[in-house]
């Protein structure tokens, strides 16, 4: 669903430059997308105790466009040598009424990956 550039090496991003990450637009949804970062301290506490063990979360709406430029700007509060949890998720929603009862209806995608923060 995503493609990350500049190629990075496998798994990881970095903090200090730009990311463009992209996925397959949908024409038929045309409301935002959801962008999480979230610090993964169960993974990085453990292969670096000197790094948090709390989380962080940070989440981002977009235009449903097909990509979105992750700037050093979005990382602030992240530290390098962690790793991080990158969500992409689309949906849709919608109230129904049958037989006189109101029903909340949603359906949602997501993708994700945890990747390693470099420099």
């Amino acid at each position: 669903m995503r493609m990350i550039s500049p190629a990075t090496p496998l798994g990881t991003v970095p903090v200090s430059s730009a990311t463009v990450i992209s996925w397959n637009p949908d024409a038929s949804n045309n409301r935002v997308v959801y962008i999480g970062l979230q610090y993964h301290s169960c993974d990085s506490h453990a292969e670096d105790p000197t790094l948090p063990s709390q989380d962080v979360l940070k989440l981002i709406s977009t235009d449903a466009d097909g990509s979105y430029t992750l700037t050093p700007t979005d990382f602030q509060g992240f530290l390098t040598r962690g790793y991080l949890r990158l969500d992409i998720g689309r949906g849709n929603a919608s109230f129904i009424i049958n037989q006189g009862q109101l029903y909340f209806v949603h359906a949602y995608t997501i993708a994700d990956e945890i990747l390693k923060l470099a420099p």
